[in-house]
């Protein structure tokens, strides 16, 4: 870095600044990908159902859960 402060003639501190700024601006002009989560129906194994709560939560945490 000092090598390049002094080929340019300026600070440390002014190249420092000029670079993380140039690398910042180059990043916003950059086109952002939106994040996208694809939903799947997982569905419910056989055996199981929703109005069998008791059965759900043993299922999934033991037969010892309190």
């Amino acid at each position: 870095m000092k090598k390049v402060s002094r080929a340019r003639g300026s600070s440390f501190r002014d190249t420092l600044n000029d670079l993380l700024r140039s690398a910042l601006l180059s990043r916003q002009s950059q086109k952002q990908r939106r994040f996208k989560v694809k939903a799947s129906a997982m569905g419910l194994r056989e055996g199981l159902s929703y109005d069998d709560i008791d059965t759900l939560v043993e299922h999934s945490e033991g037969p010892l859960h309190l």
